[in-house]
């Protein structure tokens, strides 16, 4: 596992399963392409950048370009969207056959989380609140 961030070269911090599978609720490609179930998760708190590595570095994948079946996993990185930002998910493989150079990438941009309506279910209304989160109505 990657100990230092590849977009901002900070330290990552390693999640727990719970906290890997809750990042990977906004995934759409990652778990089917790579077809393993376990993944090893470390986030960059300053940039929430995900970087993700299975456990058991998927079968080889034939090669578009050569033909051989050597297509490997190199990295899949996966930032959360927020109310005011996309969020991006990149999986790159790349072909280790001698001479190829094949590089196979997904890079999807997920779109923006929706902002919850003022009147919202939960335990207090967000018009109830007023902002404050505490549930009086002032």
């Amino acid at each position: 596992m990657t100990r230092h961030c590849p977009a901002c070269h900070g330290p990552l911090i390693a999640l727990n399963d719970v906290q890997a599978a809750f990042c990977l609720l906004p995934s759409r490609h990652l778990e089917s392409r790579l077809g393993t179930g376990a993944l090893d998760a470390a986030r960059c708190p300053a940039c929430r950048l995900v970087c993700l590595t299975p456990r058991r570095p998927p079968p080889p994948e034939h090669c578009p370009s050569c033909g051989a079946a050597s297509v490997v996993f190199v990295s899949a990185e996966l930032r959360a969207p927020s109310h005011f930002d996309a969020g991006r998910e990149t999986i790159r493989f790349a072909c280790r056959a001698r001479g190829c150079g094949h590089h196979d990438v997904l890079d999807e941009e997920l779109p923006p989380t929706p902002p919850l309506p003022a009147d919202a279910p939960g335990c207090f209304g967000a018009r109830a609140t007023r902002g404050y989160g505490l549930g009086v109505d002032f």
